[in-house]
């Protein structure tokens, strides 16, 4: 037989952890609802003005502020401006980002938005929210003023900026190494600000062709993807294969 007091501690005990998994629950669902920030790529040309949006979880009137502070991975403040801005029922306020002052390729967006309204049903809706975003600025010169070292072999993120100090400025991107950031760009250089290549693009990707298609009918689609490859930009469809398309470095479109 229970006793009445065993029985009201454990009532105390559900009620109590009921109540921590509603808490734990609610601040999960509100994290993920948070606000984000939308550029057109990761990686932008640094020639011209970009549009860049804000976003938050839900519809909302009133008046507000975004607070835009733009670094880069030299330990620059490159923009940091206040932006006021007014809702009536909607959820994204945009703003404009000029590349033209980047000067490192790896840069880092922090906004903070600030709202003071109402939602669709008329109740007080006030929101603090914090959102974060990385982006690669992509030169355009190709007049090269200098000559650039580069570095075949591929280094982490330490042995870089020990390779920078001594004058080497570039180096090899395969795509599957350990220092390829989740964006499939090369951390351990972008983070010294340090350009790259692309290495054996066309071999993967032949190599990926022939390996589908054994035989005399492997070597016809091998050639015929390289015929479209000397033509003319792939098509969408026209071939299947796993390389990526060509991205940011020196033999490349890129920085």
């Amino acid at each position: 037989m229970v006793s009445p007091l065993l029985s009201v501690l454990q009532s105390c005990s559900v009620r109590l952890f009921v109540g921590v998994v509603f808490a734990v629950s609610w601040l999960t669902a509100s994290a993920a609802f948070g606000g984000q920030v939308h550029l057109p790529s990761n990686v932008l040309d640094s020639d011209a003005p970009v549009r860049a949006f804000y976003k938050t979880n839900l519809p909302v009137t009133g008046k507000g502020e975004l607070s835009i502070r733009w670094t880069d991975v030299l330990g620059r403040v490159v923009e940091e401006r206040k932006i006021p801005f007014m809702l009536t029922d909607e959820y994204e306020v945009g703003f404009d980002l000029d590349l033209r002052r980047a000067v490192s390729m790896k840069n880092e967006l922090s906004v903070h938005f600030s709202i003071d309204g109402e939602n669709q049903k008329g109740e007080p809706d006030r929101r603090e929210e914090d959102a974060t975003i990385s982006f690669v600025a992509r030169t355009l010169d190709r007049n090269w003023s200098d000559y650039e070292i580069i570095m075949w072999h591929e280094h982490g993120l330490e042995a870089n900026a020990v390779l920078k100090e001594v004058g080497i400025s570039a180096g090899r991107h395969g795509g599957r190494s350990e220092s390829t950031g989740p964006d499939r760009l090369p951390a351990a250089l972008l983070d010294n600000d340090q350009r790259w290549y692309e290495e054996n693009i066309a071999t993967d990707f032949y190599f990926r062709i022939s390996s589908l298609v054994s035989g005399p009918s492997g070597e016809l689609e091998v050639r015929r993807c390289q015929g479209i490859i000397q033509t003319g930009p792939i098509e969408q469809g026209s071939v299947q294969a796993s390389s990526q398309p060509l991205r940011s470095g020196l033999a490349s479109e890129g920085p």
